[in-house]
């Protein structure tokens, strides 16, 4: 399905029908921006380079792993697969916040990178390039 790709307070007013479907489909959703009249000419293909695949390294993440990869294959696609942390904050008992969470940042990022290398193993990608993101933050 095609997005307007709005933000601020153009997709605060008028929401996101894209992201409704994306959140609530049972299927795989393929979204792409339109921004031209025509998205495709008659005579032009669909070129797809670059599929991003979001995933927490469950089971559910490893079937939508090896939907793109499928998918990428005709297209000879990148994947990049995506995750994202939070790393914990800790409060100390008479309330005051502990500011310095760099050693948990730190921690939760290579138990993430370490989380990736595992899942990864766990696929044959057959010739399909790939690429791991791992950031904190909201996702």
């Amino acid at each position: 399905m095609s997005t307007h790709g709005r933000t601020g307070g153009k997709r605060l007013f008028l929401g996101s029908n894209a992201e409704r479907v994306v959140q609530h489909s049972s299927v795989p959703v393929l979204v792409i921006r339109h921004t031209e009249p025509e998205f495709l000419g008659e005579k032009e293909e669909l070129r797809i380079r670059t599929i991003v695949v979001p995933t927490d390294f469950s089971a559910s993440s490893g079937e939508g792993l090896n939907y793109a990869l499928n998918f990428a294959r005709p297209f000879g696609a990148r994947l990049v697969l995506f995750h994202s942390f939070n790393a914990p904050e800790f409060v100390t008992m008479d309330g005051m916040g502990v500011y310095n969470t760099r050693p948990t940042s730190e921690y939760a990022r290579d138990a993430a990178k370490h989380a990736m290398r595992e899942f990864v193993k766990r696929f044959d990608f057959g010739g399909v390039e790939c690429e791991t993101r791992i950031t904190m933050g909201r996702a």
